[in-house]
């Protein structure tokens, strides 16, 4: 069968559009994030368990149109990122919707643009300061896919993880609407988020050095080497959990109990990584790196648990 002969309709075509946004990632990550950032934006506001059925009816406009633009925006963002592997992916993975000739390049770059389009103008109901915050991701979500993946000198991997806790600040945005609040607990847990997840996407490309090698990817593995890699990754998650406690004490008013149980979460992501990371087969990094998600979403669960039952 040769590109373009698939011949799967209509239907097909959707449906094959809708596994390229890949909805298993933006549901897991993305959105519950920025369910933590809504939750943020309550916390702040001094909200009580009994008040919070009342300020999600209150605020239930802005809180589905925040779900939709990070859903539209992530999705957008995969789709482009296909687009742009397009050449990579015929070589490696050619059985993938644009190489094979299911999806065609121009549709797919038509629907990224329309996700992010209509994830802009649900932000642009929100509010300027969400309009400009998703602004951002969106410009940072095509260089990314375009160049920055690929030839971004370690920047990559920074922008990447920065991009994923725009998904909580917008989320708080969205709730607080600038009010005269501290805002210092959601700029910390901003940069926890940006070197947690930077920390896990350096360790995605330690798992996939060899195909970026023969891509002429220059990633910060390629540039620094594995054992510095190997090195490196623990102390980045250290230094995300140093700001993460430092504002779940004093700024969040965590008690005794649940902060223990972010140590201890902090302590099983840093001892997977340095035990998982020595070994050099790629069934280990790949281990570590999803250690490291499923601990995430238990430092979730903590701060949830502190924002509805504690505080």
């Amino acid at each position: 069968m040769t590109k373009g002969e698939h011949g799967i309709g209509a239907y097909g075509k959707i449906k094959t559009l809708l596994y390229m946004t890949r909805p298993w990632n933006w549901l897991r990550m993305q959105v519950p994030a920025t369910a933590l950032g809504i939750f943020f934006g309550f916390y702040l506001l001094d909200s009580q368990f009994y008040t919070i059925p009342d300020e999600v009816i209150n605020n239930f406009s802005e809180i589905i149109k925040a779900i939709v633009t990070v859903a539209c925006i992530s999705a957008g963002g995969y789709v482009i990122n296909d687009y742009f592997d397009k050449d990579i992916d015929a070589i490696n993975e050619p059985r993938r919707p644009i190489p094979s000739g299911i999806i065609s390049e121009n549709l797919a770059f038509i629907a990224s643009m329309a996700l992010f389009g209509f994830g802009l103008l649900q932000s642009f109901l929100i509010g300027y300061l969400n309009f400009i915050i998703a602004g951002i991701w969106v410009i940072f979500a095509i260089s990314y896919a375009y160049r920055l993946k690929r030839i971004g000198y370690g920047f990559e991997s920074i922008i990447f993880g920065f991009m994923m806790s725009l998904t909580i600040l917008y989320g708080s945005i969205a709730i607080l609407h600038l009010q005269d609040i501290p805002y210092m607990p959601i700029f910390f847990f901003t940069a926890f988020m940006t070197l947690y997840m930077a920390a896990a996407h350096i360790t995605g490309t330690l798992k996939d050095i060899d195909g970026d090698l023969k891509a002429g990817c220059k990633t910060i593995t390629i540039l620094l080497g594995k054992s510095k890699i190997r090195f490196l990754i623990p102390f980045m998650y250290l230094g995300s959990f140093v700001m993460l406690l430092y504002s779940a004490w004093f700024y969040l008013r965590f008690n005794f109990l649940l902060l223990l149980l972010l140590i201890g979460v902090a302590g099983l992501v840093i001892y997977s990584n340095v035990s998982l990371l020595r070994m050099s087969d790629k069934p280990y990094v790949a281990k570590a790196l999803s250690r490291s998600k499923t601990y995430l979403y238990a430092i979730f669960l903590i701060m949830v648990i502190q924002f509805v039952f504690v505080s």
